[in-house]
C-alpha cells in the first residue's frame, strides 16, 4: 500500500513536509515510520520534518502513547528522531539552524529564554523593544483589562482563581499549552508555585520537561512584552 502511495505522490511532488513533528504520537507515528522507510528505499521524494522539540506539549490518552515520556531537554534532534521516533537518521537530513531565529519574539525575550531555559533562540524582531518584567502591584489590574494583553494560565484551576480574584474576562485567558501557534501583542504569564520558586532561585534544573516546554511556549507567544506574575500574588 505504501509503495503504491509513494509512487503516486512522487508524480506530483518533490517534497512531503510534516509540520509540528514533535507532537506526533501513535498511531500516526507508525504511519510516519513506514512512510520514511518506503521513501528512502524506492523514491526520489524528500521527507521533511519541521518542528521544535521544546514546544512538545502532547496531552496523552490511554490510546496515544507518546514518544516524549522520557524526553530530556538536552536531547538533540538527531537523537530524538532516532531513539524516540524510531526513525533511522539516514532517512532524513537534519537542519537545526535555518529556523532558529524568530520573526515574532523580541530580542530581550529571547535573551531571557536563553538565560533561564537554556534554549538557543534568536530574534529577527529587532523593531520591537519588548521586555520580560515581573509584576505584582496595582499595575496588574490595568494590564489585565488592557486590550493589548493576553492572559496565559497554567491550567483550568489557575484560570478560575484569576477570574474570581481579579474579576478578569475569561475569554481573554488561555492555557500555556493551548496557546501554541498563537501570537499576541503582549502576554501576562501567571506563574505556578513551582515556576515561581525556580525562577527566584534561578535554577530550573529540577523542573519537569513538560512544565519547561509549556513555559517556553507561553514566553514565545509575545510580539512585545512579557509580564510575569508570581504565584504568591495570585494564590
Amino acid at each position: 500500500m505504501f509503495e503504491k502511495a509513494v509512487k503516486r505522490l512522487e508524480k506530483f511532488y518533490d517534497y512531503i513536509v510534516i509540520d509540528e513533528f514533535q507532537d506526533i504520537v501513535n498511531p500516526e507515528l507508525k504511519i510516519l515510520q513506514k512512510l520514511g522507510v518506503q521513501i528512502y528505499k524506492t523514491s526520489s521524494l524528500k521527507l521533511i520534518l519541521v518542528g521544535d522539540l521544546y514546544q512538545s506539549c502532547v496531552e496523552k490518552t490511554s490510546l496515544k502513547i507518546s514518544p516524549y515520556d522520557k524526553f530530556t531537554s538536552n536531547m538533540s534532534e538527531e537523537r530524538f528522531v532516532r531513539d524516540k521516533l524510531g526513525l533511522k537518521t539516514r532517512y532524513f537530513d537534519i537542519d537545526n539552524r535555518s529556523l532558529k531565529s524568530s520573526y515574532r519574539v523580541p530580542p530581550k525575550v529571547c535573551e531571557f529564554i536563553k538565560s533561564v531555559l537554556g534554549i538557543d533562540i534568536q530574534s529577527k524582531n529587532t523593531n520591537i523593544l519588548g521586555e520580560v518584567k515581573y509584576i505584582n502591584d496595582s499595575k496588574l489590574g490595568c494590564l489585565i483589562n488592557s486590550e493589548d494583553c493576553k492572559l496565559l494560565t497554567y491550567d483550568k484551576r489557575q484560570k478560575e482563581r484569576i477570574r474570581d480574584k481579579f474579576n478578569a474576562d475569561e475569554s481573554k485567558m488561555i492555557n500555556y499549552g493551548f496557546s501554541k501557534g498563537m501570537e499576541y501583542t503582549n502576554v501576562i504569564i501567571f506563574l505556578t508555585s513551582t515556576l515561581t520558586n525556580a525562577l527566584k532561585s534561578n535554577d530550573l534544573s529540577s523542573i519537569s520537561v513538560v512544565i519547561k516546554n509549556k513555559f517556553y511556549v507561553a514566553l514565545t507567544r509575545t510580539k512585545g512584552n512579557v509580564y510575569l506574575v508570581p504565584y504568591d500574588f495570585i494564590k
